[in-house]
């Protein structure tokens, strides 16, 4: 599962001085850098809901996965 807040990709953002250094360093670190990394995850995987992520899984297959990886072991 992959979340992106919506400021991280918005370098234009309101700037509040009043913040600690910490979490200005937290927000604003960065941040144009964000949108290109965004784009490459995007080209690099595919991504779909939850939904359709809960509707592909087979727990029967799940487990002969991990059984032979335990065999493996």
């Amino acid at each position: 599962m992959f979340y992106l807040h919506p400021w991280e990709i918005d370098p234009d953002q309101p700037r509040y001085n009043n913040a600690s250094w910490f979490s200005r360093f937290r927000h604003y670190t960065n941040l144009d850098q964000c949108y290109g990394r965004l784009e490459t995850l995007l080209q690099d995987f595919r991504f779909g809901t939850v939904s359709e992520s809960y509707n592909a899984y087979d727990p029967d297959e799940s487990l002969t996965r991990n059984s032979q990886m335990v065999r493996l072991a």
